[in-house]
């Protein structure tokens, strides 16, 4: 656990960033190109969010009492089910009225607000000596068997 905190912070912000090539992928770059930015774009895209899954999940679970984790888990999965669901509709939405390209540009620099919302939230924990997965920043020094540290 003691890495989880880099770790969520570099999830977050791979997640989004590798996304960048579907506004960016244009049909002038060939079918064989294209076929493997995209595919690689996803591959990563989707690793980040195993991973960052696995290490959030974990590190809200030990930190929420034992009578809370049902409705902390309920709760957590209420909010990121139902932005996927509005923000389909936005991008639909958007797409729609501006075009797919500038449509996808959009849903990739809203996207990228989840970096800025993590990595503050990392810089403030910092601040108070804490990481976000809870531990401390400082490790805890052991005394010596003679009582002095």
């Amino acid at each position: 656990m003691r890495r989880s905190s880099p770790t969520i912070v570099i999830t977050a912000a791979v997640d989004p960033l590798v996304l960048f090539v579907l506004p960016a992928a244009v049909p002038g770059w060939g079918v064989s190109a294209l076929i493997t930015a995209l595919g690689a774009a996803f591959a990563v895209n989707g690793y980040a969010v195993g991973l960052d899954t696995v290490v959030v999940t974990t590190v809200r679970q030990t930190h929420t009492p034992v009578d809370l984790r049902g409705r902390v888990n309920a709760t957590t999965r209420m909010v990121s089910y139902g932005t996927i669901t509005l923000g389909a509709a936005i991008g639909g939405l958007v797409g729609q009225l501006f075009g797919v390209r500038l449509g996808l540009l959009i849903g990739f620099l809203g996207a990228l607000t989840t970096v800025a919302l993590v990595a503050g939230w990392a810089a403030l924990l910092t601040r108070r000596n804490e990481r976000l997965d809870g531990t401390p920043t400082v490790p805890i020094q052991k005394r010596s068997s003679h009582g002095t540290e």
